[in-house]
């Protein structure tokens, strides 16, 4: 097995996986062997697999259960314990690097930044890393955040556990509820401030779009702030009007820093 898997729950986006998420991957050197792709809708199989050929790369596609969260659930549940995995949507477009505060550029290195944060992770006792939420090199920084930080879903690594800590619940919002998981847990997440993703978050047809709604994004929010009182606060996004978390650890005077030392 590779020193690390690339993992991909996906439903109802075979053409959009094979010709984004397959596709940037490739560019980025990863070997075919090492990525997974894991399905929502067994039905679903064949159509992947074509979408795949089409574009000569031919992942493991492996038929799971349904919901996001059962998905996510049973990748955690496949792979050993230990086993150093690489979650990523099934719509990314490409991974952007920032080169200065003007500037992001495409990364085709991204297998030489897996390996810094993984190493960040077993230093600082982390068992997951994420990238910056954004893609606005402005506010990104040539660092690894080391606090509370939120791991976009989109694209994050962990040190696969089968714990509590490791598994969700919510269909919304479930990366804000594994960020809070894993820090409540551990103390510590890692976020990689120099790399982001493009992605058409809300937008892709297939995907989460199938079922999300307003209510249930509004009562997952709400749910993990009454649950995560000293962490997260709930607020409405004006320019998306979709409800947010916003994290900060309210029992600690400074809440994060910085692993400078990495580079």
């Amino acid at each position: 097995m590779s020193d690390f898997i690339f993992v991909v729950p996906s439903y109802k986006r075979a053409k959009t996986f094979a010709t984004k998420t397959l596709s940037t991957l490739n560019r980025n050197d990863v070997d075919i062997n090492n990525i997974y792709c894991f399905l929502s809708d067994e039905n679903e199989l064949s159509e992947y697999k074509d979408e795949c050929e089409k574009v000569g790369l031919t992942p493991h596609i492996i038929p799971s259960v349904k919901t996001l969260a059962g998905n996510r659930n049973f990748i955690v549940n496949y792979f050993p314990e230990g086993t150093k995995l690489v979650w990523c949507d099934d719509d990314l477009d490409k991974i952007m690097f920032r080169k200065d505060e003007k500037t992001l550029v495409e990364c085709t290195n991204f297998k030489e930044h897996i390996v810094t944060a993984f190493r960040a992770c077993e230093k600082e006792g982390s068992y997951i890393w994420g990238i910056y939420a954004a893609s606005n090199p402005y506010f990104m920084k040539d660092n690894i955040g080391k606090g509370l930080y939120y791991i976009i879903g989109s694209c994050y690594g962990t040190i696969n556990r089968h714990s509590d800590v490791a598994y969700v619940g919510l269909e919304d919002k479930e990366d804000f509820e594994r960020t809070l998981k894993y820090y409540s847990q551990d103390g510590v997440v890692l976020r990689i401030n120099y790399l982001t993703v493009s992605s058409a978050y809300y937008k892709e047809p297939g995907g989460m779009q199938e079922t999300r709604t307003e209510q249930r994004i509004d009562e997952s929010a709400k749910f993990l702030e009454s649950k995560y009182p000293d962490l997260c606060t709930y607020y409405i996004r004006k320019t998306t009007g979709h409800a947010e978390l916003r994290l900060r650890d309210k029992r600690l005077k400074v809440s994060s820093n910085t692993l400078d030392a990495f580079f």
